[in-house]
């Protein structure tokens, strides 16, 4: 068994900021501060989810030896409107460039979302209804499909 630990501590007018030793320093918004250019903790988990995946598509597809010129992730979700406001759907966008085989992408994509990303699975698991889209070269190939562990 791993574990994990962060550290924050309340700045007024700022929000919540790290304070772990050889870290760099993350800023949460926190309600008081009401700053809009700050990220709320639940656009965190966004990223979470964003940043697992992605670590786990890349690292399966340098494994399937398929080569990109680019990649990118964009994620949209929407929150219940009462509290406690729970992440009701969410998608993530993977966008690639270059000769990539998009049957590959789709299994790394589905190994990752059913099997490898903790935090895409947690999200599943408390009731967020997870889907991805895959564009290739501008091409849409998957729009806003659930994971599937037969794919993987």
């Amino acid at each position: 068994m791993s574990s994990l630990e962060v550290n924050f501590k309340l700045q007024q007018n700022r929000g919540l900021v790290s304070s772990d030793p050889g870290m760099e320093e993350i800023v949460i918004k926190e309600p008081s501060a009401d700053n809009t250019q700050m990220y709320s903790p639940t656009q965190f988990l966004l990223f979470g989810m964003a940043g697992c995946t992605s670590g786990d598509v890349i690292s399966i597809l340098a494994k399937m030896r398929q080569n990109y010129t680019d990649f990118r992730v964009k994620v949209r979700a929407e929150r219940e409107e009462e509290h406690p406001k729970v992440v009701k759907w969410a998608d993530i966008h993977f966008m690639f460039e270059g000769e990539i085989d998009s049957d590959k992408v789709r299994k790394a994509i589905n190994l990752s979302l059913t099997k490898y990303c903790s935090v895409s699975i947690l999200a599943i698991r408390g009731g967020t209804d997870l889907r991805y889209s895959l564009t290739i070269n501008g091409k849409d190939i998957d729009k806003e499909k659930k994971p599937d562990p037969s794919l993987a």
